[in-house]
């Protein structure tokens, strides 16, 4: 799973202004979704944050998130994936169709280094925390290395 921090110098950016430097540099469509609040949106486990939705394809995707606290500014990226039906097979049977994936729609870390290049070229990034790193799984890994 493909989740990053970029903290930045910069005055936070807002969606607006991403989503319009993004159509400069990339070449995927964008699209900005509101947060969903309310009874439903905690039942469907739908985002509480404004978000930007950029699509490679059906099965390749990125949210982007910003947030601001106190002096710590930072761009929130995640994986996603753009297609309800695919998502629904991913989560259904994605161990018995993993490998048949990347033959249908290609391999993502193209586009994940395509979203992390603008990211970089574009804003002023101070610090980058990969938040896979955090996984206890990875901190024990790493130790036993």
């Amino acid at each position: 799973m493909y989740q990053k921090n970029f903290q930045i110098t910069d005055p936070l950016p807002s969606l607006e202004e991403i989503e319009a430097n993004y159509k400069k540099y990339g070449k995927c469509p964008t699209k900005i979704l509101k947060g969903k609040t309310g009874i439903t949106a905690t039942i469907l486990e739908q985002e509480k944050n404004d978000f930007l939705h950029i699509s490679k394809n059906g099965y390749h995707g990125v949210r982007i998130m910003v947030h601001e606290e106190q002096d710590l500014r930072s761009i929130y990226v995640e994986e996603c994936v753009p297609n309800r039906m695919v998502a629904w097979l991913r989560g259904q049977v994605g161990f018995l169709l993993v490998p048949l994936f990347p033959l249908i729609w290609g391999k993502q870390k193209e586009f994940y280094k395509e979203v992390e290049a603008f990211i970089k070229d574009t804003y002023h990034v101070e610090k980058t925390l990969d938040l896979n790193d955090l996984n206890v799984l990875n901190v024990f890994r790493k130790k036993a290395e």
